[in-house]
């Protein structure tokens, strides 16, 4: 519920509908005094002068108390001024005296009951209303809102957790508006917007020490006009952000990419009419991969999340709507999906939920298909709007921001202001995303050192699609996301070069301290020049003293013949190596077998036998002491030797 839009709705449409229609007295029927009241304060408060009308309109009031339009006039004044009490006695007057109270005013009550956290009141007024409204109308759809949003608040009074939500320092926050948070995946860049009386700009702190440095604007996408709403990827190379009336624009506002190229931002690209249409599209998320976009439009006739998709060649696809579960007949924004991929939070007024605009959040199951959304509670909601929430990679942390009303009074003239402010908060264990680690990597030629964009694939090891294809940069850098709870392996390929596997395990551990940093060299296959590399297969298992694949190396094996298949010309020997633990005889007859065992898997996917030698070494060859649990793992290896 939006709290002015509602509260005063009726006093801006007007009372022309309302007068007649009661047996309250109305002012043309009024004294001569009572109408200069109320003549007077009605000047103070087109002039902003919110106090001396509320002066002025009690005065009226005073000479004829049950004037129908000063009565009115004073209970959206109170509202305005979330003096409820007060608007509570003004609208239940009204309510009370009229022979058919207008809807419009008994809403206005029952939400000034909601916020005074009377919701038995609340109920019964919003309930009243709906039974005197057309059932298709926007009156109704209010009602039926409200009613929602109460029983839901009545349901749910006790906080979800006792989580401390803090407002970020003043080296962020301003007088001013700054919301729409994006940060790094090392949580060291805070990048936000903030509006100077009505100009949106980007500012970004940084964080040094442990402490968010002083905003500064970015002036390399800063313009005259207003750009905002933006997302940062998580490599702080990308921000995709709205911008308005732009030449060639496909729309009102359009959603744009820059990418940050040797220390500079490019000039913002349109994403094209693939995700923008001839409306508002704004609010972008971007997936730790960079291949899936959520935004916001009200193409649709009210604000609603869409997503799109990125192929292999770099377009967007169609955007398509959120399904129901997620959209509703009102307004939905915000989009922010977790490092995950799978949790996407958002924010609703179409939702049950406290009042103003709430954050939910719900579980992707498929590509487009969701869970219904729970209300993420409170403290973390109120009943002023809550919107604009990021996680950080661990999913403990969360940084959002809250609408707080407040009034500058300057000579008795009352302007609402929106200190809209970030603030940061531990998130509840009870609806925190999957923690995630991530990858950066670097790919270049292993001659030259010359940067190259090659094909990266993530892959749980117990299934056979990638559950992520990272974006590669023209810089050879790439990002990839690594929830937690699961092993990983890699594949990084090109064409004309050797490739490149690995493997994480992170299905016990959880430190973000030490992400995963790689330099990853390539080296240039011809048949033309001779070249002798040898390839680490950091991907084929086998069971403990067992020379019997598993299951989960055959998707690496299956790398390896599409390698020997489109380079005809190279020959390879696999090496089998072991630790130290058991006999040197053993262990030599055990890596041997499993050279052998890789060996005949590729002779019965087609490769020619000639092609491939085997070789087992045993233990003599460790690449590292064999001191630990993990040095002997990195010691028990499979190599593909290019002869």
């Amino acid at each position: 519920m939006k709290l002015i839009g509602l509260l005063g709705a009726f006093c801006m449409i007007g009372f022309n509908s309302i007068l007649g229609q009661n047996a309250l007295i109305t002012l043309s029927n009024a004294s001569k005094n009572a109408k200069e009241y109320y003549n007077k304060a009605s000047d103070y408060e087109n002039l902003y002068k919110t106090h001396l009308a509320i002066q002025y309109y009690t005065k009226a009031l005073k000479k004829e108390p049950n004037i129908e339009e000063p009565i009115l006039k004073l209970g959206y004044l109170y509202g305005y001024l979330r003096d409820y009490p007060n608007s509570i006695i003004y609208y239940q007057q009204y309510v009370d005296l009229a022979t058919e109270p207008d809807p419009r005013v008994v809403i206005a009550l029952a939400n000034s009951y909601f916020y005074n956290d009377d919701l038995d009141k609340a109920l019964q007024y919003y309930t009243q209303a709906k039974t005197k409204v057309d059932p298709n109308s926007n009156l109704a759809r209010l009602a039926t809102k409200g009613i929602a949003d109460t029983k839901f608040s009545v349901q749910n009074k006790s906080p979800l957790s006792n989580t401390k939500i803090t407002k970020l320092p003043t080296t962020v926050n301003s007088e001013y508006g700054d919301y729409f948070p994006g940060m790094t995946a090392d949580e060291s860049l805070l990048l936000f917007t903030r509006n100077l009386n009505g100009q949106e700009d980007f500012f970004y702190s940084k964080k040094v020490n442990g402490a968010w440095e002083n905003a500064e604007p970015l002036q390399e996408l800063n313009t005259p006009e207003n750009e905002g709403a933006q997302c940062i990827s998580a490599d702080g190379k990308s921000i995709i952000f709205t911008a308005c009336d732009r030449p060639k624009g496909f729309g009102r506002c359009d959603l744009y990419l820059s990418e940050l190229i040797d220390g500079h931002w490019s000039e913002p690209i349109n994403l094209g009419p693939g995700v923008n249409g001839p409306s508002w599209d704004s609010q972008p998320t971007l997936s730790a991969d960079g291949r899936l976009l959520i935004f916001s439009s009200d193409r649709d006739g009210q604000k609603d999340l869409f997503m799109s998709h990125k192929n292999e060649k770099g377009k967007w696809s169609k955007s398509v709507a959120l399904p129901s579960q997620i959209n509703t007949s009102s307004l939905e924004d915000s989009p922010f999906l977790a490092a995950d991929g799978e949790i996407l939070f958002f924010s609703s007024e179409g939702h049950p939920g406290f009042g103003g605009a709430d954050l939910f959040y719900s579980k992707r199951k498929g590509i487009n298909e969701w869970t219904t959304p729970t209300n993420l509670g409170q403290p973390i909601n109120s009943k002023q709007s809550e919107t604009t929430l990021i996680t950080n990679y661990l999913g403990n942390k969360g940084v959002y921001a809250k609408d707080s009303i407040y009034y500058d009074t300057n000579k008795d003239v009352v302007t609402e202001k929106h200190a809209i402010d970030l603030y940061q908060f531990e998130f509840p264990k009870l609806i925190r995303p999957k923690p995630t680690s991530y990858i950066q990597g670097k790919i270049f030629d292993a001659e030259t050192k010359e940067p190259l964009m090659a094909q990266v694939k993530i892959y749980n090891v117990k299934m056979s699609k990638p559950v992520s294809q990272p974006l590669c940069h023209a810089d050879g850098t790439f990002f990839a996301a690594l929830p937690f709870g699961q092993d990983y392996s890699l594949s990084v390929s090109k064409k004309g070069y050797s490739f490149y596997s690995d493997f994480f395990d992170l299905k016990d551990s959880l430190s973000l301290n030490l992400p995963f940093s790689l330099e990853i060299g390539l080296r240039a296959i011809s048949p033309d020049v001779s070249s002798t590399e040898i390839i680490q297969l950091k991907n084929i298992f086998f069971p403990s003293n067992s020379y019997q694949l598993d299951p989960s190396s055959f998707r690496e094996l299956q790398q390896i013949k599409e390698f020997l298949t489109e380079n005809p010309y190279i020959n390879v020997r696999v090496n089998g190596h072991t630790d130290d633990i058991g006999s040197e005889k053993d262990n030599l007859t055990l890596s041997d077998l499993r050279a052998k065992e890789v060996v005949k898997y590729l002779v019965k996917e087609g490769i020619a036998p000639d092609r491939l030698q085997s070789q087992g070494y045993g233990e003599s060859k460790p690449i590292v002491p064999n001191d630990s649990p993990r040095n002997r793992a990195a010691n028990r290896r499979t190599e593909l030797e290019i002869l």
